[in-house]
């Protein structure tokens, strides 16, 4: 029993949700966790020896921590109505939809139980420390240590667009401007300085419906001080001090980091206009695509292709094209930015329907260097497959050529052959 690594584990998440006063919603939860273990560590120092001697107890022990929380939020809506006796205008309307949303959780320090912690001497200079009577075991027990009591605040944006439709008969239709747009932060209610936690800034939207565009970024509402410089002047060390920036003079805070992503993936049905990606839904299920909406010669269109599904031949040769660039900046306090700008490009063409090309590569601004690089090609061979890899240059230059067979069951059974940047008379292909 001293050797057994046993022990039992409850959790219990208690959560709900409430309206109140009609237009808030209260989300109040509760969590309890508690472990039962058939022993526990005792710790004696020995001064002879300057050692601490562990010994295991046998009984019934348990561990236990909670942990309370809730959170209060609403929606608030504005709409701003352009001219309304102008029906022809295409920008009919701007909605803007704000959701705040506040919240407390709570959690006590339990560290001071005997019955978790034990204090003891550690060393010949007569130090002492809290050890944990549970140390190590397994499952492990609940974390006791550390009071927290937070107050959580975010307040998250919505931006749409009500625009005219393409055609007379056809209603105003809603597009979104700006997806998202969120602020928020902590206030730690038990900590004795710089209670108040870093602003983060989150923006997403989408672009002509191809563009991804994502935006985080980080606020730091705190001043520095310089505490060591130098001959340039530039700091080398410095101490973050418990003063606002704003009462420094100094603005809200430091924009200490930022990301920006943008992204797109492209294939043939990108650039279809809507007739193109009418005909390729019937062609793929034509008795749902016939009746929705479609003028009286796209329906005869799709008619005779539902009607000769086998007789449609599509000319598009299936591509992929991935483009995403990432802008990063940061900064602390004084210290010198960094910033980085990297655009990756990746991709892959059918020749055939046997045969694959895909590529991957990019450019690193800030370093003027191209990024990893390399090439793939696949054949198809039935029940086999051919890989060819191929990292035309960089320091992990490399090729590896297979044949292999595609059941998982028989992933073993290949042939290959390889050359990479340890073989000393490797050049290239």
């Amino acid at each position: 029993m001293q050797n057994a690594r046993i022990g039992i584990v409850h959790r219990i998440p208690i959560s709900t949700s409430a309206k109140i006063f009609r237009y808030f919603s209260l989300n109040p939860g509760l969590s309890y966790d508690e472990a039962w273990y058939p022993k526990r560590l005792t710790y004696t120092y020995l001064p002879e020896q300057k050692a601490v001697q562990v010994d295991t107890t046998l009984g019934f022990y348990r561990v236990y921590s909670y942990s309370a929380s809730a959170n209060l939020t609403t929606r608030i809506y504005g709409t701003f109505i352009f001219n309304r006796k102008n029906k022809d205008r295409y920008l009919q309307a701007i909605r803007h939809t704000m959701i705040p949303t506040i919240g407390l959780s709570f959690k006590p320090d339990l560290s001071g139980s005997p019955n978790f912690f034990q204090e003891i001497q550690v060393d010949s200079t007569g130090r002492r420390a809290k050890v944990s009577r549970f140390a190590n075991f397994d499952p492990g027990p609940p974390a006791v240590t550390g009071e927290s009591g937070i107050v959580n605040f975010s307040l998250n944006n919505v931006f749409e667009a009500k625009v005219r439709g393409r055609s007379d008969s056809a209603e105003s239709r809603k597009i979104p401007l700006l997806e998202n747009l969120s602020i928020g932060g902590s206030y730690n209610l038990v900590s004795d300085s710089l209670r108040l936690s870093n602003i983060f800034i989150q923006a997403r939207t989408r672009f002509l419906n191809i563009i991804n565009f994502n935006f985080t970024g980080n606020l730091d509402p705190y001043s520095y001080r310089i505490l060591e410089a130098n001959a340039q002047g530039e700091a080398t060390r410095q101490v973050r001090v418990n003063r606002f920036a704003l009462a420094e003079g100094i603005g809200i805070g430091q924009l200490q980091s930022f990301n920006i992503a943008l992204s797109a993936s492209l294939t043939p049905k990108t650039f279809q206009n809507s007739a193109q990606k009418k005909a390729d839904a019937a062609r793929q299920n034509p008795q749902e695509t016939l009746g929705r909406g479609i003028s009286e010669g796209e329906e005869a269109q799709l008619q005779a292709i539902a009607n000769n599904p086998n007789e449609y031949v599509d000319f598009e040769i299936p591509w992929t094209l991935n483009l995403s660039f990432n802008m990063s900046y940061n900064k602390t306090g004084f210290f010198k930015s960094v910033f980085s700008q990297v655009l990756s490009v990746s991709g892959d063409l059918s020749l055939t329907e046997t045969w694959k090309v895909g590529f991957r590569t990019g450019y690193d601004f800030g370093q003027k260097t191209v990024a990893f690089t390399s090439i793939d090609i696949l054949k198809d061979l039935h029940c086999w497959e051919m890989v060819f890899n191929w990292t035309p240059f960089g320091a992990f230059r490399s090729y590896n050529f297979e044949i292999r067979v595609k059941s998982s069951i028989l992933q073993d059974l290949k042939i290959s052959r390889r050359r990479s940047f340890f073989d000393r008379d490797f050049i290239g292909f």
